[in-house]
């Protein structure tokens, strides 16, 4: 139970990031000068692999 509440908190503490990304994605696509949209899909492809990275290594410390 502990080891799914430290991955819980794991994933919780980049949900603002998310939150941000999203919100300038929406505003990106009503001023694209101000975002541009390539920058924002990467941005959130790399908090995705963040959080897969921050699992694995997380399996890996748990199950070996």
């Amino acid at each position: 139970m502990e080891h799914i509440r430290i991955l819980i908190i794991l994933i919780l503490k980049d949900i603002p990031k998310l939150m941000i990304y999203s919100i300038s994605s929406f505003f990106s696509a009503f001023l694209p000068a101000v975002a541009s949209p390539t920058r924002i899909t990467h941005n959130t492809s790399t908090l995705t692999d963040n959080i897969y990275i921050k699992c694995k290594r997380y399996d890996e410390l748990v199950w070996g």
